[in-house]
């Protein structure tokens, strides 16, 4: 009997004008990862955790569509202990994890777009200055 374990990524791009995100960010897309390992007499074929689900699936999508940070990170597990380390003999684990991949936009000199120059002050009214002698 041969036994594995599955994942999926899924991607959906966003627009930017319908995430809110902080200034200076960028929504890139919206990543979904699911990991499921197979357990045969509490042996993983091969194991499904968290590490799994963030790290080698979701930051790894993330970085390679060009995203800098993932932010709204949310995560969910099969529990692996209590009563729930029974499920390890002969059953199977789950782990998800998703979130919004965003990207900083470029600031000036960054190779940007360079902001406007700053309007210029007003002259010194003259009825301020003091009366020369």
């Amino acid at each position: 009997m041969v036994l594995g374990s599955c994942s999926s990524v899924d991607v959906v791009r966003l627009q930017p004008d319908l995430v809110h995100v902080p200034q200076g960010m960028e929504p890139v897309a919206g990543i979904q990862a699911t990991c499921l390992g197979f357990y045969l007499f509490s042996l993983g074929l091969p194991d499904a955790d968290m590490e799994k689900a963030v790290n080698e699936l979701l930051m790894k999508e993330a970085r390679k569509i060009g995203a800098d940070k993932v932010m709204d990170l949310r995560f969910e597990t099969t529990p692996g202990h209590g009563i729930w380390w029974l499920i390890k003999l002969l059953g199977f684990r789950s782990a998800s994890a998703w979130g919004v991949a965003i990207k900083a936009e470029p600031r000036s000199g960054d190779g940007g777009e360079v902001p406007p120059p700053p309007i210029p002050l007003p002259p010194p009214d003259s009825a301020s200055q003091p009366a020369s002698p």
